[in-house]
C-alpha cells in the first residue's frame, strides 16, 4: 500500500471522519445540519456551463440577426443573476467544444451553437460578453476547454483539425480523439489555451476530457506521462503570458482503488490516466474537479480520498445535479443535500453539472443552495502560489448619505501587484466590521472604487484590496458614529451613462454651467446644460461624483451627486 493509500486509510479513522459518514450514511439530521451550516468565508462554489448544442446557453442561434444576439445575451444575463444571488463564484465556460470553439480564434474554427453555421461568428464575441458580465458580478470565469475529443469523424471542427494536421488525430468508431501520445497535441493545446489567455481577461483554464478515452483502455503506466505532458505544456503557456490565471481539471470521480472500495475498473489513474492527484502533488493545477457523479457508498470514500489529498490546492466535488432530472437518474434533493454538506465538512467546494438543473431549480436545488445552504457569499480561496508582493490596502474611505443611497467611494492604491487588485467591501452594524465573518460582505471582486447601496440603515463599512491570486489586504474601516458623512440630504441625480437632467428646481438661472468633483473635491470637469437641463458626461470616466452648478459670480452651490457606471 502506497502512502498515498494509507494516509487516507489514516485518516479515515479519525473522529472527525467518522462523524462526517455517521452523518451522511444516517440522513443528516437537525442537529448534523447545524454542524454542518457554518458558512465559510473562503469557497469554490462553482457551474459548469454547457455551450455544446446550446445545452444551458444559449437557447437558440443568432444568425446574425440583431434581435437575436440581444436575446443570446439576455438569456446570459438571467443566467448569471441566478448564479448571484445564489452566491456561485466561479463559472466554468465551455470554450473549446469539439475542435470548435465560442470566440474569434486564428486556430480553431467557430462552433455553430452561437450562429447557427459552423465556422460562422454569431456576430458579437461571446466569451468577451461573458467574461465582462461575470466579472460585472464579482463571479470569477474559467475558461472549459475539451481536450481529447474533436467530435464524429466526419464533423466540422474534427475534418479540420484532421486537414490541418493529419497525424494527429486518431479514429474509434465513428469518433475522432487528439492522440494523447503524440507530442504535438501538448503543444497544441498549449498553444490553444495560449490564445485565450493572451487575448482575454481570463482567471482561469479549466481542461476537461483530459485522459485517455473509453475506447482506448490503456493500462501501461507510461501512459500517464502522456496525459500529464500535456498538463505540464498547458501550464507553461499559460502562465508565461499571465501568471495568476488558474489551472484547473475535471477528472474521473474515483481516482484509484481504496482498500475497501473498488473503483470497478473505471478510475482516473487507472484507465484515464489522469494523475490528477499527482497534479496538485507538483504544482501543475491549482483546482481540481473530480466529477464525483455517484450515490451512497460509492460517494462518500471517493469524496473523502479526495478531500485528504489537495496537497494545498483546492477541491471542488462534482455533483450530478442533472440526476435530480425523473429523466437522468430521478434523485431525490436530499442526496445531493448530503453530498453538499460532506464536501463543506472536509472543506472543499462544490461544482454543479450542469447550470440548467441548477437555475431551473430541479427538484428545489436552486431554492437550497440560495435560501439554506449558501445565504452568504463566500470568496475563492486563495493560491498557493503568488507574486509575492505586499498589497496595499485602499484609502480614503467615504460615505455619503442621499435621499436614495448610499454611497461609498475609496482611493485605489498606487502600488499594485501584477494583473491589478478589486475589492471587497464589508458592512456591519457592528463598531468594528468582522472581515472574517462571511455575513458581513456585502460585494467580491469589485471592479471599480465605488458602490451604490439601497438602504438608508447606519451601518459601519470596511473595504480590502484583493489580487489575482486571492491574497486580501488588511482593511480600511469607515465607522458612522465617528466619522463625518457628506451632506445626509443630497440629490442622487439619475442619469444614461451619456447624459444627466439636472432638475428644473436646482438649475441655476443665470449660467448654464455645472462642475464636476470627485469624492476627493477635486474638480475633474466642467459642462454647459441645454435648455432642457441636459448635460453630456459621455467623457467622464465610471465612479461617484458631486455635482455643482456655477453662478454669474462664481459661486458653487451643490446639486447632489451621480454615479456613472461603467459603459458596456
Amino acid at each position: 500500500m502506497n502512502q498515498t493509500r494509507m494516509t487516507y486509510k489514516n485518516n479515515l479513522l479519525s473522529a472527525r471522519l467518522m462523524l462526517i459518514l455517521l452523518f451522511f450514511m444516517t440522513g443528516y439530521t437537525s442537529k448534523a445540519q447545524q454542524i454542518f451550516s457554518n458558512y465559510p468565508k473562503y469557497e469554490l462554489r462553482a457551474v459548469w456551463l454547457t455551450t455544446l448544442s446550446g445545452l444551458d446557453w444559449p437557447r437558440r442561434p443568432t444568425h446574425l440577426n440583431t434581435t437575436a444576439i440581444n436575446r443570446q445575451k439576455e438569456e446570459l444575463i438571467s443566467i448569471l443573476d441566478k448564479l448571484k444571488a445564489a452566491n456561485i463564484n466561479t463559472v466554468l465556460i465551455q470554450t473549446r467544444i469539439r475542435a470548435t470553439v465560442i470566440y474569434p480564434s486564428a486556430i480553431e474554427p467557430w462552433d455553430e451553437c452561437f450562429s447557427g453555421t459552423y465556422g460562422r461568428s454569431p456576430g458579437y464575441d461571446p466569451l468577451a460578453f461573458a467574461i465582462d458580465e461575470c466579472h460585472k458580478r464579482g463571479m470569477e470565469i474559467h475558461a472549459w476547454v475539451v481536450v481529447i475529443p474533436v467530435g464524429k469523424w466526419n464533423s466540422y471542427g474534427c475534418k479540420a483539425l484532421r486537414r490541418k494536421m493529419p497525424k494527429l488525430i486518431i479514429k474509434k468508431g465513428d469518433q475522432g480523439y487528439m492522440d494523447p501520445a503524440n507530442p504535438h497535441t501538448a503543444s497544441y493545446m498549449a498553444s490553444l489555451c495560449k490564445e485565450i489567455t493572451t487575448n482575454y481577461d481570463i482567471d482561469g483554464i479549466h481542461l476537461d476530457y483530459i485522459r485517455y478515452p473509453e475506447a482506448y483502455r490503456y493500462s501501461a503506466h507510461r501512459y500517464n506521462e502522456h496525459i500529464t505532458a500535456i498538463v505540464s505544456a498547458v501550464r507553461r503557456s499559460v502562465l508565461t503570458v499571465k501568471p495568476w490565471v488558474k489551472l484547473s481539471c475535471a477528472a474521473i470521480g474515483k481516482y484509484s482503488d481504496l482498500p475497501r472500495r473498488t473503483s470497478n475498473g473505471w478510475s482516473a489513474l487507472g484507465t484515464g490516466r489522469q494523475d490528477a492527484q499527482g497534479w496538485l502533488r507538483n504544482g501543475l493545477i491549482d483546482q481540481l474537479y473530480p466529477m464525483i457523479y455517484f450515490r451512497n457508498s460509492d460517494f462518500v470514500p471517493f469524496a473523502l480520498d479526495w478531500a485528504e489529498n489537495t496537497y494545498g490546492g483546492h477541491l471542488a466535488g462534482g455533483l450530478a445535479a442533472y440526476m435530480l432530472s425523473d429523466k437522468e437518474g430521478g434523485w431525490q434533493l436530499s442526496e445531493i443535500e448530503r453530498q453538499m454538506n460532506l464536501l463543506r465538512a472536509t472543506k472543499s467546494g462544490f461544482a454543479f453539472f450542469r447550470n440548467k438543473f441548477l437555475t431551473d431549480n430541479i427538484k428545489g436545488l436552486y431554492s437550497y443552495v440560495k435560501q439554506t445552504f449558501c445565504p452568504y457569499p463566500a470568496l475563492v480561496p486563495p493560491m498557493k502560489r503568488s507574486d509575492g508582493k505586499e498589497i496595499q490596502k485602499p484609502s480614503g474611505l467615504k460615505v455619503i448619505h442621499t435621499d436614495k443611497y448610499l454611497c461609498l467611494t475609496w482611493d485605489v492604491p498606487a502600488s499594485q501587484p501584477e494583473g491589478g487588485i478589486k475589492f471587497n467591501v464589508y458592512a456591519s452594524q457592528e463598531t468594528n466590521v468582522d472581515i472574517n465573518n462571511p455575513k458581513n460582505l456585502l460585494a467580491t471582486n469589485l471592479k471599480d472604487n465605488y458602490i451604490s447601496i439601497d438602504t438608508k440603515r447606519n451601518l459601519n463599512f470596511a473595504v480590502t484590496s484583493i489580487d489575482r491570486y486571492g491574497n486580501e489586504s488588511a482593511p480600511i474601516t469607515f465607522n458612522e458614529i465617528k466619522d463625518k458623512n457628506i451632506d445626509a440630504k443630497a440629490h442622487m441625480l439619475a442619469n444614461d451613462g451619456g447624459k444627466i437632467l439636472i432638475p428644473n428646481k436646482l438649475r441655476n438661472a443665470t449660467t448654464g454651467y455645472v462642475a464636476f468633483k470627485s469624492i476627493a473635491g477635486n474638480i475633474v470637469a466642467t459642462s454647459k446644460y441645454n435648455t432642457d437641463g441636459e448635460v453630456e458626461i459621455d467623457k467622464l470616466k465610471p465612479g461617484c461624483y458631486s455635482i455643482y452648478s456655477i453662478s454669474k459670480n462664481g459661486t458653487a452651490h451643490r446639486l447632489g451627486f451621480t454615479i456613472i457606471k461603467p459603459r458596456k
